[in-house]
């Protein structure tokens, strides 16, 4: 989703295998389960905000500024987190044409650049309408400034870096595959110019479910992780971005969000099992050791569980916080895994508030769809009630 300070952590104890509930500290809740009276586990909701009536997707957080998409609207939300008991809207960007007959917004992705001037949205609608890259002034965040526009098929991740001197975006698109631009700042904000295009095979996104990017930049170079839902996990070395090469490449299993971490020289890509192509996937966790990219090796795969094999609770959302794995998994609410023995440490089903009946999803509940850090908080958005949720670690 985005470029991440590399940690290190341990990595004794991971094997193949789903993780049996005992092994768990925290145990999840079941299909059946009361999301109202069921209790966290060392994850206690501080603050809450509406910010959408159809459901928040994925997010962004740099400093006190999160960026939430809002899914089926086209729009993305600008929300303070200086106070995490009291997160406030600061403003709202529609990328849609004001036409009904045109705006079909499906989902996306957003992005903050390093220092949070820019923010990137990937917009994905059904009709061809202002889908693509928006590049967005949010020195202001309650009036961002659309500064430039690259109209694609499909888009649904995106992810920024600095190599060297030169800032870097790439996107993921259902029809144009993977696009490196380089940003180039502006008086009025900042233009994007393609710098690589890798387009085949076609299809290689379809839902927030079936993509993932993450750039790892180091003293050892410039590497950026793509996964997909119907080839798998890519590595392009980007150290010189007008020169992007393939490095290599796993296709065993199509993938969705990738969370990246380094210990003693590997490089280990954390990845959710995809579900877009395949509904009847397993919400497993796959640990890949990439660390000779021409040899990539599965060295773990768990289930964290609520699966019942009716209903899948999906792994929607990765990110890699010191030594915590936080995952947005569905119906199970936000989790914390850690890496080193599998286990999950916190979870999440106690929203505070009484929830709502969904038929479609077949729970009283919610569904978190993104996870993020916010200092020792952890924020999650709710793709049932459109709320965005501040978690304490305790």
């Amino acid at each position: 989703m985005r470029t991440h300070v590399l940690t290190t952590v341990l990595l004794a104890g991971l094997v193949a295998g789903g993780l049996a509930s005992a092994d768990a500290p925290c145990g999840l809740p079941t299909q059946q389960s009361s999301k109202v009276t069921a209790a966290s586990c060392r994850l206690t909701l501080v603050g809450s905000v509406d910010v959408s009536g159809e459901g928040l997707g994925q997010l962004d957080v740099h400093d006190d500024l999160a960026a939430v998409v809002l899914r089926d609207e086209g729009r993305v939300a600008l929300v303070d987190l200086a106070d995490p008991a009291a997160p406030t809207v600061l403003g709202t960007y529609d990328g849609g044409t004001g036409q009904a007959s045109l705006d079909h917004p499906l989902d996306g992705d957003v992005a903050f650049s390093e220092d949070g001037t820019l923010l990137f949205h990937a917009r994905q609608t059904s009709d061809w309408s202002n889908e693509g890259l928006h590049v967005l002034d949010v020195i202001d965040p309650s009036s961002p400034v659309r500064t430039d526009l690259a109209p694609q098929g499909g888009m649904l991740r995106v992810a920024t870096a600095v190599v060297g001197d030169t800032e870097l975006v790439a996107t993921l698109d259902a029809t144009h595959g993977l696009t490196l631009f380089e940003v180039a700042r502006t008086p009025v904000g900042a233009k994007i110019v393609p710098l690589f295009l890798d387009a085949l095979p076609a299809l290689k996104v379809g839902g927030p479910a079936s993509g993932g990017l993450e750039f790892v930049v180091d003293d050892g170079g410039a590497v950026l992780v793509a996964a997909d839902g119907t080839t798998g996990l890519r590595l392009y070395d980007v150290a010189d971005p007008t020169d992007v090469s393939l490095l290599g490449n796993w296709s065993e299993q199509g993938l969705a969000a990738v969370a990246v971490e380094h210990r003693d020289g590997r490089r280990l890509v954390h990845a959710a099992a995809e579900y877009w192509f395949d509904a009847s996937t397993p919400p497993d966790l796959i640990t890949l050791d990439t660390t000779d990219p021409t040899a990539i090796t599965e060295v773990g795969r768990r289930s964290l569980g609520g699966y019942d094999g009716a209903l899948a609770w999906k792994l929607g959302g990765l990110h890699l916080d010191g030594s915590e794995l936080l995952v947005a998994h569905g119906h199970a609410g936000a989790l914390a895994v850690d890496p080193a023995s599998g286990a999950v440490v916190r979870h999440t089903t106690d929203l505070g508030a009484p929830t709502i009946p969904h038929d479609t999803y077949r729970f009283l509940g919610w569904y978190a769809m993104d996870v993020a850090a916010h200092g020792e908080h952890v924020v999650v958005t709710d793709a049932v009630t459109g709320e965005l949720r501040l978690f304490a670690r305790d």
